[in-house]
């Protein structure tokens, strides 16, 4: 029972104790005196009150006065209300203390999940782990509940999962970091997935971040690949949304060199943002990673130059139009208007795509499948380091670079059996398979080494744009703590030596049948 019920219950008490002390005085006062009472004093009145209320009533004492009946009346009906009470009480400390503890002892054996925000994330969210956990122990902590005391029962053997999906970025991170450091001094195995869009890079490796704006901007380019006609795309939005799906379109659509992909941004609110938090990728009117490809940032609005959608008239098919923004009206505004005003005929898309609550599931929450490819890929790395690293203990910046290369799988089984028009959209293990083949036919065929070298030179474009994306630069030496790295150069530049680890990320296409491929 949380402060604020207690507070109520004790003032609900105080407040029946006072009517019953007045209605006892009364009584005392009209029955004692009376004739043919039975009644004679204080004791008289009390004992017949207490065996009313209890509801013994063994008839030995009874009002005469009519004033004496009503009291004794109020008795009996109080007697009901306190039977209520007591049994209430009862079953309150039975389901509130004395079931969650035995539920808990009872469960001690399995992982504990605990879920805590707004009804229907966490609705959505226990239906996905149900399916991948069905014999673990979902929490969901009524407000007021300390979590810390479930933590504290945990044990060290399971495993404890704490969801933190509460729309309150801020506080999600406070409680994450509260949590971690209260099952660390209890040594309890915690992974504690937190939804927010802040805090990569400086939270511990064990509190996971779940932001939906960056998994519906992968999951929109995945779907929605790029045809081989497209080479304009035009992002009409505001907000973080916006922002978002242009940085997973530079990450994604990483095709062939000199691909010469054109990024049109009417996002006049955060256009100033975006280029400042990516300075070495946006320094200069081409980004500088050999692809040919180009961010334009229009300071006015997408409606004030009739002439740039005529441009876009001329060839509607090669170019796209995404509409981003918060509101699903004002994108279908702005492409009724574009239709009507501008004639615009080309392909429009409407982003996001997914219901927010799709992705509450283990497969994005806890990242495991994307987790899964990026360390297979490590250990394909590590075959040739001279100095080997475990997964655990490479850097967050590290770990991130190899589940960018595990996300850009689909986009090399697409270059690998020539998907121009952009129809596969999940990388099924069958597919997998067919590039798979095509990969090792091609690295084994010497009449074949110049489209080879075009793939090595892609995934080099590709570990390039992420760390520009990243703000790395290029340096003589290697410098992880300034960002600085002596690969950052032109892929002809590289020694026959690092254009071979290039094909590392290929292989892992051999290792699908063992992972789950779709991140």
């Amino acid at each position: 029972m949380n402060k604020k019920n207690l507070r109520g219950a004790l003032a609900f008490a105080a407040a029946v104790l006072l009517v019953y002390f007045l209605l006892l005085v009364l009584l005392v006062l009209t029955e004692t005196g009376s004739p043919g009472s039975a009644i004679k004093g204080f004791g008289d009145a009390l004992w017949y009150s207490l065996i009313t209320l209890t509801t013994v009533g063994y008839g030995d004492l009874y009002p005469v006065t009519n004033a004496g009946r009503l009291i004794g009346s109020a008795f009996s009906l109080m007697s009901l209300g306190l039977t209520a009470f007591l049994t209430g009480a009862v079953v309150s400390v039975l389901m509130g203390r004395l079931f969650p503890s035995l539920r808990l002892l009872v469960h001690s054996g399995k992982p504990w999940i605990i879920l805590t925000g707004e009804e229907e994330e966490v609705l959505a969210a226990e239906g996905g782990l149900r399916k991948k956990m069905p014999d673990a122990l979902i929490l969901t902590p009524e407000e007021g509940q300390d979590i810390r005391a479930v933590i504290q029962k945990r044990g060290r053997s399971e495993r404890l999962f704490i969801f933190l999906l509460g729309s309150n970025a801020g506080k999600n991170i406070k409680d994450a970091l509260e949590y971690h450091e209260e099952a660390g001094k209890l040594f309890v195995p915690a992974t504690v997935c937190c939804r927010s869009p802040y805090g990569q890079g400086i939270l511990p490796k064990e509190i996971l971040l779940f932001d939906e704006e960056s998994i519906t901007g992968r999951l929109f380019w995945q779907k929605n690949g790029l045809t081989a006609q497209e080479k304009r795309i035009i992002l009409i939005g505001s907000g973080r949304r916006a922002d978002t799906l242009l940085e997973q379109g530079l990450l994604y659509n990483v095709i062939s060199p000199g691909q010469a992909l054109t990024y049109d941004v009417f996002n006049r609110k955060d256009n100033g943002s975006f280029v400042k938090n990516h300075y070495a990728l946006l320094d200069g009117a081409f980004i500088p990673d050999e692809s040919g490809d180009r961010v334009v940032f229009h300071e006015e609005a997408w409606n004030d130059d009739p002439r740039f959608w005529e441009g876009v008239s001329a060839d509607p098919s090669a170019c796209r139009i995404i509409l981003c923004f918060e509101n699903d009206d004002d994108s279908l505004s702005v492409m009724t208007e574009l239709k009507r005003q501008f004639n615009v005929s080309c392909r429009f898309f409407l982003h996001p795509e997914e219901n927010s609550c799709d992705l509450f599931t283990p497969e994005y929450m806890l990242q495991d499948e994307i987790n899964s490819l990026a360390r297979a890929l490590h250990q394909i790395y590590q075959k040739d380091a001279s100095v080997k690293t475990s997964w655990e203990d490479l850097d967050d910046f590290r770990q991130r670079s190899n589940m960018a290369a595990a996300d850009h799988l689909l986009m090399k089984i697409r270059i690998l059996l020539d998907d121009k028009d952009a129809s596969f959209t999940e990388p099924d293990p069958a597919l997998c398979e067919r590039a798979f083949e095509k990969w090792k036919e091609l690295s084994g065929n010497p009449e074949k080494k110049e489209l080879l070298t075009d793939l090595l030179h892609t995934e080099h474009i590709r570990w390039m744009r992420f760390h520009l994306m990243n703000n790395w630069q290029y340096a003589p030496e290697r410098d992880n703590a300034k960002r600085k790295h002596p690969l950052l150069v032109p892929f002809r530049e590289l020694s026959e030596e690092e254009k071979a680890k290039d094909a590392n990320s290929y292989e892992l296409l051999g290792l699908i049948p063992a992972y789950r491929c779709c991140p």
